[in-house]
């Protein structure tokens, strides 16, 4: 463990979205379309001079999306960054900047900012900075984004100098927060250029003058129209993870941009949940706890979805993985597993997966499989057993198989006591009312999930 470096997450981008030329071109200067030379694996995917960008977030929390600070270049370097509230040890510093310069400026002192070699401490005064009232020093945002259609494994960064970018992105957070409870990643966003007029100061004028510019504005956008337009441009593999991303629920840490929390995002799949179908439809909300339909994860009506899951194509692997899962290969459970999906081919895909996984459980597998609509025994549920009981790891109603010894009970001594057989046949004594530790753990490793 490194304080400081390994206790907090690194985001290694793989390339850099630019909305303009930089301070060595001789300043910053806005582009009609956004900027690919820093991240060109992207043109194939978006084309040369993309106008618009559908993205989502890998993270629910703001902080690892988006870094929004105040920045000063020369022409070869980063002269001075804001650092407000950065914890030295364990108080925040308050309103300070990193200053990496050699000449003298206001608020500079000759400290180093928390020990880094050739930086000095200084005050950050915001917009009474000169630097920021003369146009060198200004709002810059760099937003952490995933391209779907790209790969749900890369982050590229948007590279933004305009406060009006910052407020954009900040009304984002505030508004995706608010919709679906403080949960960003695995929603779509589209980021675009559009032309709005603003005021700004003119120094040579003396007066505040209004003009005409570029800004770069976010919006959410349906995912089913998003899946109709894009669906067939992304991968099976890119369209699982991004599925599972918007199944997962809230993480994160509750934020201004979190209000209440949205059912039809918290609930997971029943596709995924690794214990029986009865408790599955018990967690369910019910009607009158929810406000609105939930909304299919996989999109489409529960006709469509309804079709997904009767396709002929796929009838044989649903077969396979429901004997395999030991569940029932019912239009319920084929319904259940269609709605995380958008199309036949990704619902094949997923069904292929899960047999793999299932038989290389079954290969590892030891002791006995119990379905999840048989008889659960008492040595794996933690129920305490009657005082001088033996109780078989078969379900009720099945005979000894030929060959074995049946248990025998052992004679009480002292306390009360009760005798479970292990797998194997082997007696153990325990005292009455005592559950048998681990047996949760017991459950979920031998009780087959539903698909």
């Amino acid at each position: 463990m490194i304080i400081g470096l390994t206790d907090k997450p690194v985001i290694r981008r793989d390339g850099k979205i630019r909305c303009g030329t930089g301070p060595k071109t001789g300043g910053f200067k806005n582009s009609p379309h956004f900027l690919l030379r820093d991240a060109e694996q992207l043109i194939p995917v978006l084309g040369a001079e993309p106008t618009e960008i559908f993205f989502t977030f890998h993270s629910d929390n703001p902080s690892e999306v988006a870094k929004i600070d105040l920045r000063w270049y020369s022409q070869t370097k980063l002269l001075c960054q804001s650092m407000h509230n950065t914890t030295d040890k364990t108080k925040p510093i308050g309103q300070w900047a990193v200053y990496r310069g050699q000449n003298e400026v206001p608020g500079m002192t000759q400290e180093p900012y928390l020990g880094l070699a050739r930086t000095r401490k200084r005050q950050c005064d915001y917009k009474g900075c000169a630097q920021y009232q003369t146009g060198d020093c200004g709002e810059h945002l760099f937003l952490n984004i995933m391209i779907p259609q790209y790969s749900m494994g890369s982050i590229f960064t948007l590279d933004s100098v305009s406060i009006l970018a910052v407020v954009n992105a900040l009304g984002l957070f505030e508004k995706a927060g608010t919709q679906h409870g403080g949960k960003f990643s695995g929603e779509i966003y589209r980021m675009f250029k559009k032309e709005v007029e603003s005021e700004f100061f003119d120094t040579n004028a003396g007066k505040d003058v209004k003009r005409k510019q570029l800004v770069v504005q976010f919006a959410q956008v349906n995912y089913q129209d998003y899946i109709t337009r894009f669906g067939n441009k992304i991968s099976p593999e890119n369209m699982h993870a991004l599925e599972a991303l918007r199944a997962r629920g809230h993480v994160g840490n509750r934020s201004i941009y979190s209000l209440a929390s949205d059912l039809s995002r918290q609930q997971e799949p029943l596709a995924l949940v690794d214990h029986s179908f009865e408790e599955d439809l018990e967690a369910l909300p019910s009607p009158e706890q929810v406000s609105a339909p939930l909304t299919p994860l996989g999109g489409g009506d529960d006709k469509a979805i309804k079709d997904r899951g009767n396709h002929p194509a796929l009838a044989a692997l649903f077969v396979e993985l429901s004997t395999l899962a030991k569940v029932d290969n019912s239009e319920l459970n084929r319904y259940n597993v269609a709605k995380t999906v958008n199309s036949v081919e990704n619902l094949a895909t997923y069904l292929k997966a899960k047999i793999a996984e299932h038989k290389k459980r079954l290969a590892l597998k030891e002791g006995p499989v119990v379905s999840p609509h048989s008889h659960t025994p008492a040595h794996v549920t933690g129920t305490a057993l009657p005082a001088g009981s033996v109780q078989s790891a078969r379900p009720a109603g099945q005979s000894q198989p030929a060959g074995l010894a049946q248990a025998k009970p052992q004679p009480a001594a002292g306390p009360a006591q009760s005798v479970v057989s292990k797998p194997t046949g082997a007696p153990v004594v325990v005292p009455a009312g005592t559950p048998i530790p681990g047996a949760a753990q017991k459950v979920a490793s031998i009780v087959s999930p539903l698909f």
